[in-house]
């Protein structure tokens, strides 16, 4: 055969006249040939189209203007070669084949080849249109020359698309031949994210509306008032244009007569379950892939795995990849910054044997990694590079990102290595949710970057099997939520740990570690139900916890962890028999916890931790007999409190706990002192307290907990003050209180304790105007506090002492607008305050302050009408109060302060009732 060879780039190539029936304006200048079919040249004849037609989809919607996008660029482009990428079922191919079908009359001929492997191959299927024939013994490499040399004769613009060209180095081996094409518009559709330089358009996904329009197109049955089920949907598959029509279709088939699989079970099982374990997965039809491809008939799990496995054989993963892949896999689906990563996937790829991160998940790495090993960065940039993951860079730094139907299919893949390889993840992000004991202050980060681990370890805790290592984690990210405010997470955390150490424990009775967690997985979620008001509740789980404790030290009782875990245990249930006011069971309870810490002490003198218990005991033992007005007793036990506390800080200057706790016993005595009457003597331990927590600070200013506890100092400061009648000395004390507990909410402002310190600041600071007179200033201190207060409760409207906190400050306000005569303003005020009170009683009925608080409200709404002279509405308030204060001392009849307001108002009653 005798070609006649020419440039492609002009009229004078011996060519015959193009068949034509007719020429349309396309509106742009230029126009196209509808009824191509052949081009004639000297002796040949070459079809328009060079293979068989691409299948065009059925259902094409929101990429017209990607159309126009890529049409432009590869007018524009010098060497029109376009690489058009995306993650696998986002839409490439079916772009490509709206591209050949909308464009192809632009083109003299038209070419779709299918390269899921071999290049060459691909290529070379157009030999035989082309009338390119060869010897049987030609090698592969020469039939490419002549048939690049064919190809380069035809008429200019030819129209080349590539689908799946995903094979990096087949693409490299064969990038002259395709450079060499400058005849033709070439479009790559590949899951690369680049390849040497090439020109390209990346294909998102659709955005949400125009996905719901293709989502109903195959799902007819979908009801509108279900489109906020489907865009849970949409994010939980990251927009994925084929898993949507899967999922779809997969409805439609299962609700054809009645409904049986409903968006809301769906979203259910995808949050739940994964994709590719959904509890009802019918079989559906859909396009294959090829030349001619057919309708393929299979479940959506084994199309969506199908698809991987292609890109898993044409480009196997490493190891090190594998490992990657899994780490990304269990972290959000989103763009996670290189250095953050790089933080938390620690390990260490060298081949030298010694202990590390990567050594913990070496048994599930397998071949071992080369000598070479490549760096995290090569890592993730050679996944991204070929597809596996999304990369971006913002603000100058790369990010990472893996789509949620990636991540869904490598943890199915990886399911039996996925604890091995995630293992060096969940100890880095217990890590750095670390607290240190007793004080709420995180050890290795800050609270806004605990936010972001928090997130982490939720989505990361979320998708592994439990272990002893990930109740763990459960348990700091309760921690974090708890210490925020945030207490339905924490509860769920806790919840969480505690499932898995009793499964732990239930298979293995006799592992005293194990018994010891689930024991302090009781203990905080004991703390939480304290912190939620459900006492009765929070009082079973100590009692667990105390029933735990004393099992372990039964089974061991030279332990003396297990039996210092016991003494804590008698501490708790202490607290909580207080807060319900059997302040004679409490006593009991802190005996006990005395009496084991003077044995742990005992056992152990050197030991400064159980001393350290010791005189916490003595504290909460003095806590109580003021509680029950045996204040020379009281005083008795914060004098040991403080002599043990003076002692420990002597004997280790430098451990700043045991200084904290020192200080705080001299909070304790000044506090005895005050209620005593000696104000004096309780201004020098005020002071002592805040020179103690001031010198904290200096020698730990990122300290919050010292910083909090400077502020404290402060607020003390200003209360005596007060108390002392000096209101211009409180008044910079309160201001001092107010500055600190501001750099403490700008510092940790996700911690809500923080922020309702600047609210109890602004409480105090509206006090101190209030008796100094200047009524419009406190005025605008009792706003902010409110203001605060709202914002608290609103964040964390489970949190019942935020909820208390709003009740005070509409108190405060009615106490301010009643001394300004605005007696409307001041009743709407008190209202208020009686309706929180209301619900705060009722939510924990038990609980003695919110009962005190409640008829505290109703003695205020008694004041008003008494000042208003409504009288039998007076003596309503009255009465209902006195029952109030009446059953507080039936339950704490040692507890003065409830003797004294039932005095007070029995009174207010008997006055009132002469008057009437």
């Amino acid at each position: 055969m005798t070609r006649q060879s020419h440039s492609g780039t002009g009229p004078n190539i011996g060519r015959d006249q193009i068949n034509a029936d007719r020429q349309t304006n396309m509106g742009d200048g230029s126009s196209y040939n509808e009824s191509i079919t052949h081009i004639h040249y000297a002796e040949t004849t070459i079809p328009h189209h060079l293979t068989a037609t691409q299948f065009i989809p059925d259902v094409f919607q929101g990429r017209e203007e990607d159309l126009l996008a890529i049409r432009a660029k590869l007018e524009a482009n010098s060497q029109p070669l376009l690489l058009v990428n995306g993650q696998g079922g986002i839409g490439k191919t079916s772009l490509a084949a709206k591209y050949w079908q909308t464009y192809q009359s632009h083109y003299a001929h038209i070419a779709w080849l299918y390269a899921p492997s071999r290049l060459d191959d691909a290529l070379l299927m157009l030999a035989s249109p082309l009338q390119v024939s060869f010897p049987d013994t030609m090698p592969t490499a020469q039939r490419l020359e002549v048939l690049q040399a064919a190809v380069a004769n035809l008429t200019a613009p030819c129209l080349l698309i590539i689908d799946n060209a995903n094979n990096a180095e087949e693409l490299a081996q064969h990038w002259g031949f395709l450079h060499a094409c400058t005849n033709c518009h070439i479009l790559l559709t590949s899951r690369l994210h680049s390849f040497n330089g090439a020109d390209r358009y990346p294909i998102e996904a659709l955005p949400e509306d125009v996905a719901l329009s293709v989502f109903n197109s195959h799902y007819p049955q979908h009801r509108t008032e279900d489109d906020g089920l489907f865009f849970g949907i949409y994010q939980a598959v990251g927009g994925n244009t084929l898993v949507l029509e899967l999922l779809a279709k997969n409805l439609a088939m299962l609700n054809h007569d009645e409904m049986t699989y409903s968006l809301s079970d769906l979203l259910k099982d995808l949050q739940q379950r994964g994709l590719l374990r959904l509890a009802k997965n019918q079989p559906v039809r859909m396009a294959g892939k090829g030349q001619l491809p057919s309708l393929q008939t299979a479940t959506p799990a084994a199309i969506i795995a199908a698809l991987y496995d292609e890109l898993e054989q044409i480009t196997p993963l490493s190891a090190a990849e594998q490992w990657a892949l899994c780490n990304l896999a269990v972290l959000p689906a989103e763009n996670l910054p290189f250095p953050w990563l790089k933080d938390l996937l620690v390990f260490d790829l060298s081949p030298t044997p010694r202990k590390n991160l990567w050594h913990s998940v070496t048994a599930w790495l397998k071949p071992r990694p080369p000598a070479a090993a490549p760096t995290l960065s090569q890592i993730l940039s050679g996944l991204a590079a070929r597809g596996w993951l999304e990369n971006s860079t913002q603000n100058g730094i790369s990010h990472y990102k893996s789509s949620p139907v990636v991540q869904e299919i490598t943890r199915h893949k990886n399911a039996g290595h996925l604890q091995g390889y995630c293992a060096g993840l969940v100890a880095k992000l217990t890590d750095k949710l670390a607290y240190e004991a007793g004080s709420g202050h995180l050890l290795n980060a800050s609270y806004a970057d605990a936010a972001a681990y928090c997130r982490h370890g939720e989505a990361v805790t979320a998708w592994l099997p439990g272990d002893h290592k990930l109740a763990v984690l459960h348990g700091h990210i309760g921690s974090y939520h708890l210490t925020t405010g945030n207490l339905d997470k924490a509860l769920r955390a806790f919840t969480d740990e505690y499932a898995v150490m009793a499964e732990f424990h239930q298979r293995e009775p006799d592992n005293l570690d194990v018994k010891n967690d689930l024991a302090v997985a009781c203990q905080y979620l004991g703390i939480t139900h304290t912190t939620l008001g459900d006492l009765q509740q929070a009082l079973r789980w100590y009692e667990n916890y105390h029933r735990l404790k004393q099992e372990l030290h039964a089974a061991a009782p030279g332990h003396l962890g297990f039996k210092d875990g016991l003494a804590i245990a008698c501490q708790y249930l202490g607290n909580t028999h207080t807060t319900l006011g059997d302040l004679q069971q409490a006593l009991r309870w802190y005996e006990e916890f005395h009496h084991l810490a003077q044995e742990l002490h005992a056992a152990a003198p050197s030991h400064l931790e159980f001393k350290n218990q010791l005189a916490i005991a003595c504290q909460y033992l003095g806590y109580t007999h003021t509680t029950l007005g045996d204040l020379q007793q009281a005083l008795l036990w914060y004098q040991d409190y403080h002599r043990l506390e003076q002692e420990l800080h002597a004997a280790a200057p430098g451990h700043l706990d045991f200084k904290n706790q020192l200080a705080i016993a001299c909070q304790h005595l000044g506090n005895t002192h005050t209620t005593l009457g000696d104000q004096q003597q309780a201004l020098r331990w005020y002071q002592d307290y805040h020179r103690l927590e001031q010198e904290l600070h200096a020698a730990a200013p990122g300290h919050l907990g010292f910083k909090n506890n400077l502020a404290i100092a402060c607020q003390y400061l200003g209360n005596t003050h007060t108390t002392l009648g000096d209101l211009q000395q409180a008044l910079p004390w309160y201001e001092d209180y107010h500055r600190l507990a501001q750099e403490l909410h700008a510092a940790a402002p996700g911690h809500l304790d923080f922020k309702n310190s600047v609210a109890i600041a602004c409480q105090h600071l509206g006090n101190t105007h209030t008796t100094l007179g200047d009524l419009q200033q406190a005025l605008r201190w009792r706003e902010e506090d409110y203001r605060l207060s709202q914002e608290l409760h609103a964040a964390a409207p489970g949190h019942l002492d935020f909820k208390n906190g709003l009740a005070i400050a509409c108190q405060h306000l009615g106490n301010t607008h009643t001394t300004l005569g605005d007696l409307q303003q001041a009743l709407r005020w008190y209202q208020n305050y009686h309706r929180l009170k209301q619900e705060l009683h009722a939510a924990a009925p038990d609980h003695l302050d919110f009962t005190n608080g409640l008829a505290v409200a109703l003695m205020k709404l008694g004041l008003h009408y008494e000042q208003q002279g409504n009288l039998p509405l007076a003596l309503d308030y009255y009465r209902q109060a006195q029952a109030l204060w009446a059953e507080l001392v039936a339950k704490s009849p040692l507890y003065v302060k409830f003797k004294e307001s039932l005095a007070w108002v029995n009174e207010r009653l008997e006055e009132l009732a002469g008057r009437a």
